[in-house]
C-alpha cells in the first residue's frame, strides 16, 4: 500500500477487564480455599465500602442535574424561584462535580492536536460529526476554565469539551472507491499546483496555521500504533482495483459536554420526552453510566494493589506500580498506566496498609482486612433476606 505511519499514543490508566473477570482471575490464583473465600469477601466489602464513599457526591450531582436537565430542568428552576446568580453557582457546582467525576473514570480531556488529526478526513471508519457551535453556549464552560485553568484545553472549549478514554484499533478492508478517486484528483492538482509553481504560496498559508506545535519528550512506556491510510497508497492498477485495508488509532469511548442555547421548546422539537428518557446515551443515563464506572475503576485498582503486597510483601510505591502492571499484562493481556498514588490513598484509607519508615507499603492479613472494614450494610440486608427467604 506504500509507506505508512507509526503514531506514538499515552498509556491509559483506565483497567479495562471487567470487575468480575478481575476478581475470579486472582481469587483463582490463591491455593488455600479459606484465604480465597476471605480475599471474595474482601473484595465485596471493598466495593461496598467505596460505593458509600461516593454515594453522598453522585447525588448531589445528579440532583443538581436535574436542573439542567433539557425536557425537565427549566420546569424545575422556575419552581426553585433562584436568582441569575443562584443559578449561575449551582451551574458552575455540577460542572465541578461532573469534570471530578470524568477524572476519576480516568477520562481525558481531547487536546487540539488529537482533534485536528480526527477532523483531518484520516478517520474513513466512523461517521462524520458536525456540530453547530451557534447553537451552543459559549459561557458556562468559559466561566469554568477561568476558575479552573486546566492544560491544554483545546480552542472551542468555551463551547464544548470532548472527554476521551481508552484506545482502540480499528482496521477493515474495502475497495474504497470514492475516496481513491479523491486521491488521483488531489495528487493530479498537486502536481499541477507544482508545476505552476503556486505551491509555494499554499504551502506558506498551511505554515502560518501550524505555528503550533506541542513538543514532548518521548516516554519509553507509550504505546505505538502503526496507522495504514489510502493517503500513503502507492497509486497503481493493483492497488486501485483491488480491496485495501486500513487501519486506524481510535478512542474506546467519547463523552461531549456542551450547555444548549435554545429554550425548551425548540429543544422538545428535536426531541420528544419519551425518546429523551429511553436513550442509553442521555444525560441522565450518561451520568449513571460514569458514576457508577467510577466505582469499578475504583475498586479494581484496590483490588490489584492489595493482591500485589500480599503477595509480593513490603513494596515501594514504584515497585508496586510496577508490578500491578505487570500482573495486568500477564493475566489481562492489558496495557495499563497503573495510578498507583490514587489505589495506595484508598488502601491506607480503609486502614487495611501500613508504610514503614522507609517507604515501603505493606497489607495487612486477609481475615483483619476484613475485620478492620467490618460488616457492612449490604451484608446485613442480603442475611436479612436470605433469612427471611429460608423462614418463608
Amino acid at each position: 500500500m506504500g509507506k505508512n505511519e507509526v503514531i506514538r499514543l499515552e498509556r491509559e490508566s483506565a483497567i479495562q477487564v471487567l470487575k468480575p473477570k478481575l476478581i475470579m482471575t486472582l481469587a483463582n490464583l490463591i491455593e488455600e480455599s479459606s484465604d480465597r473465600a476471605e480475599f471474595l469477601k474482601l473484595c465485596k466489602r471493598v466495593e461496598y465500602t467505596i460505593r458509600a464513599w461516593y454515594l453522598l457526591q453522585f447525588e448531589d450531582l445528579m440532583q443538581l442535574y436535574s436542573l439542567f436537565d433539557p425536557v425537565h430542568g427549566s420546569q424545575k428552576l422556575e419552581q426553585q424561584k433562584l436568582s441569575p446568580q443562584e443559578v449561575d453557582v449551582l451551574e458552575q457546582n455540577f460542572l465541578k462535580y461532573l469534570f471530578q467525576v470524568m477524572e476519576k473514570s480516568n477520562f481525558k480531556i481531547a487536546t487540539n492536536e488529537e482533534v485536528e488529526v480526527a477532523q483531518s478526513g484520516q478517520y474513513l471508519l466512523n461517521l462524520p460529526i458536525v456540530v453547530d457551535e451557534s447553537k451552543l453556549d459559549n459561557k458556562l464552560l468559559r466561566k469554568y476554565f477561568d476558575k479552573h485553568p486546566c492544560p491544554n484545553i483545546p480552542d472551542f472549549a468555551d463551547k464544548y469539551v470532548i472527554f476521551r478514554r481508552g484506545i482502540g484499533l480499528d482496521k477493515t478492508a474495502d475497495y474504497f472507491i470514492m475516496e481513491k478517486v479523491d486521491i488521483i484528483i488531489a495528487r493530479c492538482w498537486k502536481y499541477l499546483l507544482r508545476l505552476t509553481k503556486m505551491d509555494k504560496f499554499f504551502s506558506k498559508k498551511k505554515k502560518a496555521q501550524r505555528k503550533k506545535k506541542n513538543i514532548s519528550l518521548l516516554d519509553e512506556e507509550d504505546l505505538f500504533v502503526e496507522r495504514i491510510r489510502l493517503e500513503k497508497m502507492e497509486l497503481s492498477i493493483q492497488n486501485l482495483l483491488c480491496k485495501n485495508t486500513i487501519q486506524e488509532p481510535t478512542f474506546d469511548r467519547i463523552i461531549v459536554v456542551y450547555s444548549y442555547q435554545q429554550n425548551l421548546a425548540q429543544y422538545q422539537n428535536l426531541i420528544t420526552q419519551s425518546m429523551y428518557e429511553k436513550q442509553l446515551d442521555s444525560g441522565r443515563g450518561t451520568l449513571l453510566h460514569l458514576c457508577d464506572d467510577v466505582i469499578q475503576q475504583e475498586v479494581k485498582e484496590v483490588i490489584i494493589a492489595f493482591y500485589i503486597l500480599m503477595e509480593q510483601g513490603k513494596a515501594t510505591a514504584l515497585d508496586l506500580d510496577k508490578w500491578c502492571e505487570e500482573l495486568i499484562k500477564e493475566q489481562f493481556n492489558d496495557d495499563c498506566n497503573f495510578d498507583v498514588d490514587d489505589a495506595v490513598q484508598k488502601l491506607e484509607k480503609l486502614g487495611i496498609v501500613t508504610r514503614d519508615t522507609l517507604g515501603r507499603y505493606n497489607c495487612v492479613g486477609l481475615k483483619r482486612a476484613n475485620e478492620i472494614i467490618g460488616t457492612t450494610t449490604e451484608e446485613v440486608v442480603l442475611k436479612a433476606k436470605q433469612d427471611f427467604t429460608a423462614n418463608a
